[in-house]
């Protein structure tokens, strides 16, 4: 475990992710919510962590400016729902993003 680099957890444990090595660069949870500090503390205290996937995320998003910016800095690649993503601190050098759209814009247009 001491080389580490991807993992994938079915939901945030902060006991097991606190004993995680400085090698993981790569998360993945599948919880469709976390905790606040999920973003205001553990990715601040893990910069290592340049990717992470939130596939199933369907939690209320962190608002306007409560992503610190430490949190959002050091991610290359982000793969979240639009809410979770456009709470990021703008500018940040995010080379890869992918979102999750729940519904289409399509469906506002249905016949009457």
């Amino acid at each position: 475990m001491r080389a580490l680099a991807p993992l994938t957890l079915p939901a945030f444990n902060a006991d097991l992710l606190s004993a995680v090595p400085l090698t993981l660069t790569c998360l993945t949870l599948l919880a469709d919510t976390l905790p606040f500090a999920f973003v205001d503390q553990f990715l601040v205290a893990r910069p290592q962590i340049v990717h992470l996937a939130l596939p199933n995320f369907v939690g209320v998003p962190p608002g306007a400016g409560e992503v610190p910016s430490a949190a959002a800095l050091h991610l290359t690649a982000l793969y979240a729902s639009p809410g979770l993503a456009a709470a990021s601190e703008p500018g940040h050098p995010v080379e890869r993003v992918t979102l999750r759209v729940g519904s289409t814009l399509y469906k506002w247009f249905e016949p009457f």
